[in-house]
């Protein structure tokens, strides 16, 4: 943090610890070198970020990324996501939705290269998610 003596050094003190802030998310969920500079890969960690604040819509955005992660076990209520996610976060989800359209298939946690199971188990510990589970009736 610099501090100045001028006029400005409070506006000089807020930038710096806004810097600050911005680098120390970015490396709180590295991306694999192969899928740094792709958009939807950087959505998809602002989501990540996302869920680690205490908002009444998190929940729905880990479900999304629990489901990305694994479909069959994980659900995600689209219809909730388009009508309570805010413009920034929806904005977020169609890019990485976009982006996994079209990229060469791959395991959603390996975006976040060797860390990136533990990444997933996290965020199903943080919100006490389980897997879906089918129940068979007997006929």
């Amino acid at each position: 943090m610099v501090l100045g003596r001028d006029k400005n050094s409070g506006y000089t003190i807020y930038l710096n610890s806004l810097l600050h802030t911005m680098t120390k998310e970015k490396s709180l969920f590295p991306l694999a070198p192969k899928h740094s500079r792709e958009p939807g890969a950087q959505a998809a960690r602002r989501l990540l970020q996302a869920c680690r604040q205490l908002d009444r819509y998190t929940g729905l955005i880990a479900e999304f990324l629990l489901n990305l992660h694994d479909g069959i076990q994980f659900r995600v209520d689209t219809d909730k996501l388009c009508w309570y996610l805010d413009d920034r976060h929806f904005r977020d989800v169609l890019c990485v939705m976009r982006w996994r359209r079209f990229m060469t298939p791959c395991r959603f946690c390996e975006i976040f290269g060797d860390d990136g199971e533990a990444v997933m188990k996290d965020l199903t510990d943080r919100f006490e998610t389980e897997p879906f589970r089918f129940v068979m009736r007997k006929t």
